[in-house]
């Protein structure tokens, strides 16, 4: 549920008051922030809905495991952890 823009800018006044942000670069980093992460999250998950299977729905007979382990695998290379264990 989108909350509309107008009715939060008194809130957002009041608070950023209270807490000595008011004409701060902080108070506008955070404000952006927030206002862009629920938009990029709602058009990253259309985006991801709208990738077709590569398999067609081959994940359903086991290969969520390979693919599971395939990450975690290269995410382990990447972040310098140990090597998962392969099956």
């Amino acid at each position: 549920m989108i909350i509309p823009l107008q009715s939060t800018i008194i809130p957002i006044f009041k608070l950023a008051t209270a807490i000595s942000l008011i004409n701060t670069r902080t108070l506008m980093i955070l404000l952006y922030t927030a206002g862009a992460i629920p938009f990029a999250t709602i058009i990253y998950t259309g985006f991801v809905k709208g990738i077709p299977s590569r398999d067609g729905g081959g994940r359903r007979h086991g290969r969520l495991r390979e693919d599971a382990n395939l990450f975690l695998r290269l995410f382990s290379r990447s972040c310098c952890l140990p090597p998962a264990p392969s099956s």
